[in-house]
């Protein structure tokens, strides 16, 4: 039996849910299963005890076309990963393995005594009435969080990866990844931790608040392309208006007469009335 809330999450928007068992190695789903949408029950059959859980699969949308090309492109609907914890005490931490998306693992450290809790991850798509989120899309994931809430936690991680040359294509690195989550306003950005390359993909860590839709990007610039480099340009002073600058001379010019100094003068003057007294 699930909540209002949990039912819409579980055949909402075209999902379906059963409920599978795990027999050690694979998800089995379980025989003669019937549906009550008045009390929020889904009724199975089994022969043995084990971990039994949701599974949620969606119709396949209409390709999106933001979306890296690509088996691990955004898109398409698939079975779910589903991992779970019990018993949980104030300050206790649990490592959920996940797989079938990006996300590898999601950490919870419990704020709040948790009897259980259980985390589903899906393959999703953009919503219809949704814009898609900065950079090209490697993969949108639906991450549900069921029997708890993110406010019983005081801290929430995710583990994913990108595979290196996937982001090599996209001319980006691992620094140019970056992870967003659906909310009401739009897409929000989670801050996001390389944790450096393993096994030819790119390791990250993000710590969201909430479980939601997610879109895992990359960013960056395309390769082999050149910035092109700027000429030198003269720089050219135009004159003033009315004013008209007279062009260069080109006539050499006559090398004027030095005037002899004043006392020179004066001196030339004292001698001739000498040489007049003299003479009289």
């Amino acid at each position: 039996t699930f909540t209002e809330d949990e039912w819409e999450k579980l055949f909402g928007d075209g999902r379906t849910t059963d409920i599978q068992r795990y027999d050690g190695t694979k998800w089995v789903k379980l025989e003669n299963q019937t549906r009550d949408d008045a009390t929020f029950t889904i009724t199975g059959y089994t022969s043995s005890f084990s971990t039994f859980a949701p599974v949620t699969r969606t119709t396949s949308p209409t390709p999106d076309p933001t979306a890296a090309p690509g088996p691990s492109g955004g898109g398409g609907g698939s079975q779910a990963s589903v991992g779970a914890a019990s018993n949980l005490k104030i300050g206790d931490r649990a490592v959920i393995s996940m797989d079938r998306t990006a996300i590898s693992a999601v950490t919870f450290t419990a704020k709040n005594q948790i009897k259980d809790v259980m985390v589903t991850m899906a393959k999703g798509s953009l919503p219809r009435d949704a814009k898609p989120p900065t950079g090209t899309v490697y993969q949108y994931v639906e991450a549900t969080l069921y029997r708890a809430t993110a406010d019983d936690f005081s801290s929430i991680q995710f583990r994913f990866a990108v595979p290196t040359d996937w982001l090599a294509a996209q001319g980006s690195t691992k620094d140019g990844v970056g992870l967003f989550r659906l909310t009401d306003d739009g897409w929000q950005e989670v801050a996001v931790e390389v944790l450096g390359e393993e096994n030819g993909n790119a390791i990250f860590v993000a710590n969201p608040e909430r479980f939601s839709l997610f879109a895992i990007t990359a960013t960056g610039k395309a390769p082999d392309v050149t910035e092109p480099t700027q000429e030198p340009t003269e720089t050219v002073t135009t004159p003033a208006a009315g004013v008209t600058t007279p062009p260069a001379s080109t006539t050499p010019t006559t090398p004027q007469p030095t005037p002899l100094p004043v006392w020179a003068a004066v001196t030339a003057l004292g001698a001739s009335l000498l040489l007049v007294r003299r003479r009289t």
